[in-house]
């Protein structure tokens, strides 16, 4: 810029009789830039706004091609990292429902979930105070080579005469920790990536990826029972695949975002009670995504209370492991298809045209929908219109939602994005699998099994109001300072 005003200013300045440099000449210096020599150009070149524009490029040493060439590679090294936990998370899903729904029925996700709801909790509790203290990518690879270790003892534990639901409990504990704790991780380690910008485009494309997982994950899950019995080996053999994926992952990702803006952390100590005091804070300034956590309460509790119905119904006409195994694995893999379709051509242009906060207002209609399928499907005692019932709430929830809700959550702050998505996302979550319990528990002691998804519809048209002042708040919430985020070249 310097430069451009001395060009301007260059007939006004004369040398003196010493040959000393003029005011400007030394300002230069004393700046530490070095003059270029002055090329003649023709008027249009030397046109002041071809000067301010040429001086107020971006200063970054990489041509754009490189830099989209880094975006793509950063975004296929995350993906492929969310693809492994995904197909790692819904094998584990499979084999763990199966093996518990067998041993003991629904009645046991009745102690399971809330179990699991817990140790969410305890885990994010903790990391509330270190997540964002210390490098994202090394909290990650702790994580996943911690849940690698868990899974192994659950295997050991499989071997030994203990009643199978206690293993069979344990990998669903470390299910939920994989399927929705440790995203969250992932998806707060995209956001210190890519620019708020970029994330519209960027994270659907990383879903996408996820999908694979999903498909890939499943899809071993239904034949494992057609190529493990006739070997005599026990179901719970491929439960080996799990800790190799965490382990893949906490290698693989951090030598590929070698380079990244990932976030190393604010390095100050902040006390459990302090990190949520501050998050709390922060969204209580910011009425959008207050009312993003109101509407996550009851449609978490309306969802919890619709996979019960739906298993509920489910064990009603399916009692062994690799029956149950090969069905749920099936609808589970319908649903991520239909998840990926909807990803791949309807998200983006709900996104880009429709904005973020309309894309938050499908999961609460689509869970009231998914209700009222699942009280027909209860009343028939009818598998298949059940499991329409969750489809309708899965796949909206593994889609358009989920990349609105990350798409949302990369305008927070760098430093505080993580912990607010574990206020947002994984405090209702594990809050559902909680308040669930009691209502099921009526729901079993009246051997109805219509009255549950019932009480779901009553808590997803809460989630519908609750979700109509998303959007009326949304534009007045992105220009509150507290969204203001470092500027990150590319």
């Amino acid at each position: 810029m310097l430069r451009n005003l001395k060009r301007l200013l260059a007939p006004m300045a004369t040398d003196n009789d010493n040959g000393e440099s003029d005011a400007i000449d030394d300002l230069i210096r004393s700046a530490g830039i070095r003059r270029r020599p002055v090329v003649a150009t023709s008027d249009a070149d030397s046109d002041p706004l071809n000067d301010l524009v040429s001086g107020s490029r971006l200063m970054n040493s990489a041509e754009p091609s490189d830099n989209a060439l880094q975006v793509k590679k950063w975004t296929r090294a995350i993906g492929v990292a969310v693809a492994a936990l995904a197909m790692a998370g819904l094998l584990a899903d499979s084999v763990a429902a199966s093996q518990l729904l067998a041993d003991s029925g629904p009645r046991a996700l009745v102690v399971v979930w809330p179990l699991g709801g817990f140790g969410m909790l305890a885990v994010a509790a903790l990391l509330m105070k270190y997540v964002d203290r210390f490098a994202r990518l090394s909290i990650l690879v702790v994580l996943c080579v911690g849940y690698a270790v868990a899974f192994v003892v659950a295997l050991v534990l499989f071997a030994t005469p203990l009643p199978r639901s206690v293993p069979a409990g344990l990998v669903w504990l470390l299910t939920d920790q994989l399927m929705f704790l440790l995203p969250l991780v992932i998806w707060s380690l995209a956001g210190d990536v890519f620019t708020a910008g970029q994330a519209t485009n960027v994270f659907p494309r990383i879903s996408r990826w996820m999908y694979i997982g999903h498909l890939v994950g499943p899809a071993v899950a239904i034949s494992s029972p057609w190529w493990l019995e006739p070997l005599d080996l026990d179901l719970t053999w491929i439960l080996v695949i799990p800790p190799i994926a965490c382990v893949a992952v906490a290698v693989f990702l951090p030598r590929a975002l070698r380079g990244s803006s990932a976030s190393a952390g604010h390095g100050k100590s902040m006390s459990i009670v302090a990190a949520l005091r501050d998050t709390t804070g922060l969204i209580k300034d910011l009425p959008a995504f207050s009312w993003m956590f109101k509407a996550s309460l009851v449609i978490m509790l309306a969802g919890a209370l619709l996979e019960f119905s739906s298993f509920n119904v489910l064990t009603q006409r399916f009692t062994s492991a690799g029956s149950l195994q090969s069905l749920y694995a099936g609808a589970t893999l319908t649903i991520f298809v239909a998840s990926w379709l909807i990803q791949r051509y309807v998200t983006p242009k709900v996104l880009n045209q429709r904005g973020v906060s309309i894309g938050l207002v499908v999961l609460p209609i689509a869970t009231t929908a998914g209700a009222v399928v699942l009280v027909i499907g209860g009343a028939l005692a009818n598998v298949v219109v059940s499991l329409i019932g969750l489809l309708l709430w899965r796949v909206v929830r593994w889609s358009l939602d989920a990349s609105a809700r990350q798409t949302a959550m990369a305008t927070l702050p760098d430093g505080q994005r993580t912990r607010a998505s574990f206020l947002i996302d994984l405090l209702p979550l594990a809050l559902g699998f909680i308040f669930f319990a009691p209502l099921a528990v009526i729901g079993l002691s009246l051997d109805l099994l219509w009255f549950v998804p019932v009480i779901a519809l009553l808590f997803s048209t809460l989630g519908i109001v609750a979700s109509r002042h998303i959007v009326d708040t949304w534009d007045t919430t992105q220009l509150s300072y507290r969204l203001k985020r470092r500027r990150r070249m590319g």
